[in-house]
Protein backbone atom coordinates (compact mmCIF):
# COMPACT_ATOMS: atom_id res chain seq x y z
CA UNK A 1 0.00 0.00 0.00
CA UNK A 2 2.86 2.53 0.69
CA UNK A 3 3.86 2.21 -3.31
CA UNK A 4 0.38 2.62 -4.57
CA UNK A 5 -1.72 4.91 -2.16
CA UNK A 6 0.87 6.81 -0.60
CA UNK A 7 2.94 7.73 -3.92
CA UNK A 8 -0.23 8.52 -5.53
CA UNK A 9 -0.35 5.50 -7.97
CA UNK A 10 -4.26 4.16 -8.44
CA UNK A 11 -5.32 1.43 -5.61
CA UNK A 12 -8.25 0.53 -5.56
CA UNK A 13 -10.99 1.33 -1.99
CA UNK A 14 -10.84 -2.24 -1.38
CA UNK A 15 -7.24 -2.03 -0.91
CA UNK A 16 -7.12 1.25 1.04
CA UNK A 17 -9.94 0.13 2.96
CA UNK A 18 -8.21 -3.13 4.04
CA UNK A 19 -4.61 -0.75 4.55
CA UNK A 20 -6.59 1.15 6.61
CA UNK A 21 -7.71 -1.64 8.82
CA UNK A 22 -4.47 -2.86 9.17
CA UNK A 23 -3.28 0.29 10.33
CA UNK A 24 -5.84 0.52 13.22
CA UNK A 25 -5.01 -3.38 14.41
CA UNK A 26 -1.32 -3.03 13.96
CA UNK A 27 -2.05 0.24 17.02
CA UNK A 28 -4.10 -1.84 18.82
CA UNK A 29 -1.31 -4.83 19.03
CA UNK A 30 1.25 -2.13 19.54
CA UNK A 31 -0.79 -0.64 22.34
CA UNK A 32 -1.55 -3.85 24.25
CA UNK A 33 3.07 -4.48 23.72
CA UNK A 34 3.81 -1.12 25.26
CA UNK A 35 1.16 -0.82 27.97
CA UNK A 36 2.23 -4.13 29.14
CA UNK A 37 5.72 -3.07 29.27
CA UNK A 38 5.55 0.56 30.13
CA UNK A 39 2.18 0.98 31.66
CA UNK A 40 1.47 3.74 28.67
CA UNK A 41 -1.15 3.57 24.51
CA UNK A 42 1.57 5.56 22.29
CA UNK A 43 -2.02 5.99 20.19
CA UNK A 44 -4.34 6.17 23.29
CA UNK A 45 -7.66 5.48 23.13
CA UNK A 46 -7.74 5.26 19.09
CA UNK A 47 -10.66 7.84 19.16
CA UNK A 48 -10.57 10.98 16.57
CA UNK A 49 -9.70 14.11 18.15
CA UNK A 50 -12.43 16.85 17.84
CA UNK A 51 -11.82 19.94 19.70
CA UNK A 52 -14.18 22.53 20.78
CA UNK A 53 -15.17 23.10 17.07
CA UNK A 54 -18.61 22.12 15.56
CA UNK A 55 -19.45 19.85 13.43
CA UNK A 56 -20.00 20.20 9.86
CA UNK A 57 -23.50 19.34 8.38
CA UNK A 58 -23.56 16.29 6.04
CA UNK A 59 -23.49 18.06 2.68
CA UNK A 60 -20.15 20.37 3.38
CA UNK A 61 -18.79 16.85 4.77
CA UNK A 62 -19.39 15.30 1.70
CA UNK A 63 -18.28 17.96 -0.59
CA UNK A 64 -15.12 17.94 1.42
CA UNK A 65 -14.69 14.29 0.91
CA UNK A 66 -14.77 14.18 -2.61
CA UNK A 67 -12.91 17.26 -2.59
CA UNK A 68 -9.97 14.91 -1.67
CA UNK A 69 -10.75 12.73 -4.00
CA UNK A 70 -12.78 9.61 -1.97
CA UNK A 71 -15.92 8.83 -3.63
CA UNK A 72 -19.15 9.23 -1.79
CA UNK A 73 -22.19 7.08 -2.41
Amino acid sequence: MRDTGIHGRVTSDADMRRAIHDVFEYAKAFNTVVDGLGQFKPFGDLRGFKGRGVNLDKKTTRLILKGIGLKVS
